[in-house]
């Protein structure tokens, strides 16, 4: 047999494990960046959101002089969210703490998906949400989001996951002894 013959047998083997093992989620998770933020100054403010991605000028200032980076913050990495809600990524509070553990804000952020079969998000990228820096489900399950410093050695990273649940249906009013009601007309 040939190199040639025994290295697209190889290659061919290599991809069909690689993409069933996608398939049936016991390989390496798969993000799409989808946009760049600066830190949160606080836990109560959200991220200064740039879609796609922060101007060149932005993160000089916010990587210069940047201290030792220890680790990203949240208020809570398990959220949830009903289908049909929108997500506005300038609404997640992300901050950055040093080896001083003080608040660093303004840090240039990464902000990735995950990308899904089916899909839970909404990640095209002519799609209007997501330039506008939110993210709309299409689909109920679990998605996650991970968050990213852009510079600073060594860098950190958090990864928030949501939860999209169905629209829970109406309750009825409660109905009192000798109220009318359209069911008794």
């Amino acid at each position: 047999m040939s190199r040639a013959v025994a290295a697209a047998i190889l290659l061919l083997t290599a991809t069909a494990v690689g993409c069933a093992s996608l398939r049936f989620g016991s390989g390496p998770r798969q993000y799409i960046r989808i946009a760049e933020a600066l830190a949160s100054p606080n836990l109560n403010e959200g991220l200064r959101v740039a879609v796609p991605r922060l101007q060149p000028g932005v993160m000089a200032q916010g990587c210069r002089l940047l201290p030792h980076i220890v680790r990203l913050q949240t208020p809570g990495r398990d959220m949830q969210m009903q289908l049909g809600d929108p997500l506005l990524l300038s609404g997640l509070s992300v901050v950055v703490i040093d080896d001083a553990e003080v608040i660093v804000p303004g840090v240039p952020l990464g902000i990735e998906a995950e990308v899904q079969t089916p899909p839970v998000l909404q990640l095209r990228g002519d799609d209007p949400d997501l330039g506008r820096g939110t993210l709309r489900p299409v689909n109920t399950g679990e998605f996650r989001l991970r968050v990213y410093t852009l510079c600073g050695v060594p860098g950190a990273e958090t990864v928030m996951s949501i939860k999209v649940v169905p629209v829970a249906p109406p309750v009825p009013p409660p109905v009192f002894p000798g109220q009318i009601t359209d069911a008794g007309r």
